[in-house]
């Protein structure tokens, strides 16, 4: 996730400031370095783009998600803000600052930055996943159905929007076949893998029998 936010940022952001030329080959190198997830490096990087050019809004960015990567939250608030004033209409900024007050459990300040993200970006599939957790746990069913299934309309391998999709209908809906048909798409979605604990455990929740992909939701 990392790598796909930051080019988006990245495309965003230079329309409004490009990196000084004496310092892209370093800027580049830092985007490589935090791309891996070289933290240090590339904190290192961008700090020198920051020496000759104070006002870099890239690479303010970038040391805002390599902040928030290591759950420095205030540190990464102050930068993703530092961004936002000066570029209000910066969709992944708003995201941002928005998991920042779901993670606090503030939900109407999240939701406000995320639907501020989803009118500038519609098809920012993770903001949508993001408002379904918020309309959630504002306890908006309705809302948090529409918003899970706009998510998997827009990237139909998004395995969390799967899940809560899942986990939605058949805790608040009762729809035990539906919630079957979430896992199974979920499980070959492209973070499936990393998930597979949580998918099995809700699909034993369902059905004792459940046994993956190929399950045909009735006992052998």
């Amino acid at each position: 996730m990392v790598a796909l936010l930051g080019l988006m940022a990245c495309s965003a952001l230079g329309q409004v400031a490009e990196s000084n030329p004496t310092y892209e080959k370093v800027f580049q190198d830092a985007v490589a370095d935090l791309n891996a997830r070289k933290y240090q490096e590339a904190e290192k990087g961008f700090e020198s783009v920051l020496s000759s050019d104070p006002n870099n809004l890239k690479a303010h960015y970038y040391l805002g998600l390599i902040q928030y990567e290591r759950q420095n939250i205030p540190e990464a608030e102050t930068l993703f803000k530092w961004v936002r004033k000066q570029v209000p209409d910066m969709p992944v900024i708003h995201y941002y600052l928005g998991r920042i007050a779901y993670d606090r459990k503030n939900w109407d300040e999240a939701l406000i930055e995320m639907e501020k993200a989803h009118r500038l970006d519609p098809k920012f599939s993770m903001v949508c996943y993001y408002m379904g957790l918020i309309y959630y746990q504002k306890k908006d069913v309705q809302d948090a159905q529409n918003q899970f299934k706009e998510a998997v309309k827009l990237e139909p391998s998004l395995s969390h929007a799967h899940y809560g999709l899942a986990y939605l209908l058949f805790h608040d809906l009762g729809d035990s076949q539906g919630a079957i048909a979430e896992i199974k798409a979920g499980l070959k979605g492209k973070l499936g893998s990393k998930l597979r604990k949580k998918f099995f455990l809700l699909g034993k929740e369902i059905n004792p029998f459940f046994n993956g992909p190929g399950f045909k939701h009735e006992p052998p």
